[in-house]
């Protein structure tokens, strides 16, 4: 998902976040998986504090983060 510049800074990303991991979970799938860019710090942060591994591609702008859900 992505969140329009006229809608930044309002804690969408969060709640995006823990509905889609909600979900999912509830469907029974094992692991949740995203995509953001390293200067994407606010969602990394977030990723971060809901305890989702991060990996920067080799590339070093795209970061695929993913948690498993069992």
């Amino acid at each position: 998902m992505l969140v329009c510049d006229a809608w930044q800074n309002q804690g969408l990303g969060a709640v995006l976040t823990d509905d889609c991991y909600a979900i999912a979970k509830g469907w029974g799938l094992k692991k949740m998986v995203a995509q953001t860019t390293t200067d994407n710090g606010r969602m990394l942060a977030l990723f971060r504090q809901r305890g989702f591994d991060i990996r920067i591609d080799d590339d070093g702008y795209m970061v695929d983060v993913s948690k498993d859900l069992d």
